[in-house]
């Protein structure tokens, strides 16, 4: 089954596909040092040909296997969430990133949630994965909050700006999102 590009919006921001003209929020966001700090697809240093490139990719990539949205709020780009989808498994990895002055205001999460119902609903996924920076304790908790479990931590699993990294790993699966969910409906 194919599925066509959408956009959806949660209580403060929109999701949407990227276009090119989002390329100067993304370099106001992911050329900043502390978000690239963890997130090892973001060269240093990060400017307007990485952001080009990157919304070049973008449109190689099937939307089934990797849907990617824009976050909005009023009307400026300030991150990015995406599904790494493997569908013959039925499975997809989560990642996002924010621009550091969002950081902290519930915004991640936010978007996590609408990810998640993307993911289970429309998409059929069984299983959501995500790995994040075992010292970016701040993206743990956000994937706390979506309802995810830490499985373990991967040793040295990337090489980020020259440094080998450790990564935590965490997974949710679909029965225990919908428990959540009605749980927090009653």
């Amino acid at each position: 089954m194919t599925t066509q590009p959408v956009s959806f919006q949660t209580e403060r921001l929109s999701l949407r596909p990227f276009s090119f003209g989002d390329v100067d929020d993304i370099v106001t966001y992911a050329g900043n040092p502390e978000v690239s700090r963890f997130i090892p697809s973001i060269p240093r240093p990060y400017g307007r040909r990485q952001a080009e490139e990157y919304l070049s990719r973008l449109t190689l990539m099937e939307w089934d296997s990797r849907p990617t949205f824009a976050i909005l709020q009023s009307d400026r780009v300030i991150g990015a969430i995406d599904l790494n989808v493997r569908a013959a498994h039925g499975t997809a990895e989560l990642g996002f990133v924010f621009g550091h002055e969002h950081w902290g205001q519930g915004l991640a999460t936010e978007a996590g949630r609408a990810m998640l119902g993307y993911g289970f609903g429309r998409l059929g996924l069984t299983l959501l994965t995500a790995r994040s920076d075992i010292r970016n304790k701040a993206s743990h908790a956000v994937l706390r909050k979506l309802g995810m479990e830490q499985e373990g931590v991967l040793r040295g699993r990337v090489v980020q700006h020259g440094e080998r990294l450790d990564v935590a790993h965490f997974s949710l699966f679909k029965g225990e999102w919908m428990a959540a969910l009605k749980a927090r409906q009653s």
